[in-house]
């Protein structure tokens, strides 16, 4: 049997490791996102502090923005997709990519389209209301107005405003005054009571997957991947 007094030293350093906040920082950016969101920061008091007060772990986490300049869509006649992701003020086009659990979120049972976008989604997928019905428990804390999930951001970097097209016509969906962007609780607030099958989001083919790079590679890399 081990000598627990042997032990302690061990359990001790790495509790002092923890204890500095750029140690622990820089190990928790060669964790995949997914892990620090949906374990880490829920270990203890302390490792929910660095995530949160980590501007690139928060970044990673779709919490603060990549660029500080939301992107608009630019049609543009000449281009073969019909346009580009711009910032107002660089004016280059940019990559945007679509918030990992967008479709989870909103669509719980049909977890396998979740790197899909809504204009690749089959027909007929049931009503928001019919799931909340389905899942009251899980829907209860979903659906809690302090909610952190409503705070992240739809897109890295941020979108000004993103416009769907439904048989009800079309709807502009604009970052509010104290966002940086269109944040999820936004999406949410707009889609409740609809089905993602009914609505076509204008320019989202533009949008890219990030959903591997969620789950499998270290949050280091995921930022490099946005800040590209």
């Amino acid at each position: 049997m081990a000598d627990f007094n042997k032990l302690q030293p061990t359990i001790s350093a790495a509790q002092h490791v923890f204890n500095i906040v750029e140690l622990a920082e820089a190990i928790f950016l060669q964790l995949p996102p997914q892990n620090i969101l949906v374990n880490i920061q829920r270990v203890n008091r302390k490792f929910h502090q660095v995530v949160a007060g980590s501007r690139s772990l928060q970044q990673a986490l779709f919490f603060q923005p990549i660029t500080t300049d939301a992107l608009h869509f630019v049609k543009s006649p000449t281009d073969n997709r019909g346009g580009s992701w711009r910032g107002h003020h660089d004016h280059r086009a940019h990559k945007v990519y679509q918030h990992p659990f967008l479709l989870q979120l909103f669509l719980p049972d049909y977890t396998t389209t979740c790197c899909r976008p809504f204009h690749q989604q089959q027909k007929n997928l049931p009503p928001l209301k019919n799931l909340n019905q389905q899942q009251p428990v899980r829907q209860a804390a979903i659906d809690r107005p302090e909610a952190s999930w409503r705070r992240q951001l739809l897109t890295q970097p941020p979108v000004s405003s993103i416009s769907l097209r439904g048989c009800g016509g079309e709807i502009e969906m604009k970052a509010a005054d104290d966002d940086v962007g269109v944040t999820l609780g936004q999406a949410a607030s707009t889609l409740e009571g609809s089905s993602a099958a009914d609505w076509t989001i204008m320019d989202w083919s533009l949008w890219k997957n990030f959903c591997q790079v969620w789950k499998q590679s270290s949050t280091m890399d995921a930022l490099r991947v946005l800040r590209d």
